[in-house]
This record gives structure tokens, C-alpha cells and sequence, in this order.
């Protein structure tokens, strides 16, 4: 007879996710991980401290019950964007990840279905997810320190979530890079700012375009307008990179913004401003959590104009 934790993911196999459980006495070594990468100065200490203060360690108020730690992968093709230009559409990338509501409501309606049929529960937890998924073999890194799953290559959305489902067959593994990744060097050629190098193991993410990107800070005038690629984050690296070969041409949501609708957004006007058919968009997008840079970033590739700080 089947473990309830082997009938469980088959289950959400079944749904189309993939994923892995691990047991509760982990969570203490991803915290140290992190810590060890900081010390090392392999990731900033800003980054750490910003990142660390909204982990959900703390297992034992967020679901005392809880013993393990699922994590799953679902799977999540790139956006199309078509913005009306000066006469013109242009075509913009949103890169998987950034569409996260949509994917996580359908792991929980997943979850919601499989889990109360043996008596287990779930709640959800922000956690290091590239570090988990490497870490319990459901995933493995790349040399741009991309997490790659089997069957998805980097074109997925990860979640995480402590349970009380026992974990008899604990996933924890050693972490690894691709083997398809020695020798190969495409990554590197590819990022526009050089933040993959084959002598570290984590990328300089100092450098990295999806950081800059992300924040609210004029962007360094020592970055490229034709380097920018997507809305939000950077896909140069997974584009070029041979495991994504079959993914590239799926595509989760295209999304049409006329003159009107674009104009408001390079003008930069708040949300509460925006007619409800243009916010709701952004809202399906998920880039209302990211409108404090849009009118910048979309700017920047509509005009691919120089910076001046």
C-alpha cells in the first residue's frame, strides 16, 4: 500500500504540478544557507535583511501542527504584451513568475481537493522556493543560477507550504547544477550586464538586470537601453538557454493595451486613476504589485532612450 505522502503527489501529478515533501527539521538549515551566503558575500546584506524579514520561519505560529514542507512546481509559460505606440504595437515579454496569483489559487484549489480527503491540511509560507525546490531534488540549478525543472525547463512558478502530512521518504538532497550546464557557456555570453560567471555559483546579483529592474531607483548609467527585454526582470539567459527549447513558444496570457491605455501608464498615473478595464488588466498581470516602476521600465523599452543618473 501506498504512503499517503506517495498517493498525495501522485495526486497532484495528477493536476499537473510536480512535487516534492521534506520534513519540518530542514527549515533551520535554509535559514543558515542564507545567512552563509551573505557572510560570503554571495548575496548583499540588504538583500538578506529585506529577504530574511519576511520568511516564514517561524513554523510554529504560522501552523503548530505542521511537520513538513511541500513544495510544488507548476508549470507557467512566459506573457505576450502588446502595447499601441506612436502608430505602432510593440511586443513586450512578462517572464513566468511575475503572474503569481492566478498559478497559486490553482495549486490551492489542488490542494483543497487532495488534502482534506486524507486528513491533512496546508498553509502557505514565503520561503527561499529556488533554494527548496534545488534542495529536495524537485529541481536543479542552471549556471545563471536559475532553478530548472524536469519537464518545465525554467518556465514555472513555485510555491511553498507547511503541512501535517507525515513525511516518510524525505526529499532533502545535496543541491546540483545541470550537467548539462558543464561546458556550456551560452548564459554567460548572453547576460548584457555579466553578472553569470563560471567561477561563482551564484550569480552577481548586484549586477543583474532583473535587479535594477525591479527597484525604484533611476537605473545606472552604465546600463544599456537595448539591454532591456521584458516588463519586469530579465530574460536573456533562459531565452538562449537549450533546456527552454521547448517552452518558448508556449505563451500563458496575451494581452492587448491600446494608445489610450498606454499613455496612462507612461504618464504614470496612480492605480486609483485608472479606468477599471485598464486596472484590471494589471490586476490579471499581477503588475499592480509592480506599478511603482512600470511607467519607467515600459519607457525604457518603448524609447530604448539613455538614463541620466
Amino acid at each position: 500500500m501506498d504512503e499517503p505522502q506517495d498517493t498525495i503527489l501522485g495526486r497532484l501529478q495528477d493536476y499537473g504540478f510536480k512535487a516534492r515533501l521534506t520534513s519540518l527539521e530542514h527549515i533551520g538549515s535554509v535559514g543558515d544557507e542564507l545567512l552563509s551566503l551573505m557572510s560570503q558575500g554571495l548575496i548583499g546584506e540588504e538583500f538578506y535583511k529585506s529577504t530574511f524579514s519576511r520568511m516564514g520561519f517561524d513554523y510554529a505560529t504560522i501552523m503548530p501542527r505542521a511537520t513538513s514542507i511541500l513544495v510544488v512546481a507548476s508549470p507557467q509559460p512566459m506573457s505576450t504584451l502588446y502595447f499601441e505606440y506612436q502608430g505602432k504595437m510593440h511586443c513586450v515579454i512578462l517572464p513566468p513568475t511575475y503572474v503569481h496569483r492566478e498559478l497559486y489559487e490553482k495549486v490551492k484549489k489542488a490542494l483543497n481537493a487532495v488534502l482534506p480527503q486524507y486528513g491533512y491540511d496546508y498553509k502557505g509560507v514565503h520561503l527561499p522556493l529556488k533554494m527548496l525546490a534545488a534542495s529536495t531534488g524537485l529541481g536543479m540549478y542552471g549556471r545563471n543560477n536559475i532553478c530548472y525543472v524536469q519537464g518545465m525547463g525554467s518556465f514555472f512558478g513555485l510555491s511553498a507550504f507547511y503541512t501535517n502530512i507525515p513525511c516518510t521518504s524525505d526529499s532533502w538532497t545535496d543541491k546540483a547544477m545541470m550537467p548539462e550546464c558543464v561546458g556550456c557557456s551560452l548564459c554567460i555570453e548572453a547576460c548584457p550586464t555579466g553578472s553569470i560567471s563560471a567561477a561563482r555559483s551564484v550569480i552577481d546579483a548586484s549586477k543583474c538586470l532583473t535587479h535594477f529592474n525591479e527597484r525604484k531607483d533611476s537605473f545606472p548609467v552604465w546600463i544599456e537601453p537595448h539591454w532591456h527585454n521584458a516588463i519586469i526582470g530579465c530574460m536573456r539567459c533562459q531565452l538562449i538557454c537549450p533546456q527552454n527549447e521547448g517552452f518558448l513558444g508556449k505563451v500563458e496570457h496575451e494581452v492587448t493595451f491600446d494608445a489610450a491605455e498606454t499613455s496612462l501608464l507612461l504618464e504614470g498615473k496612480s492605480p486609483p486613476e485608472l479606468p477599471d478595464p485598464l486596472r484590471a488588466k494589471l490586476d490579471q498581470l499581477c503588475l499592480v504589485d509592480w506599478y511603482s516602476v512600470l511607467s519607467r521600465n515600459l519607457s525604457s523599452l518603448l524609447n530604448r532612450r539613455s538614463y541620466g543618473s
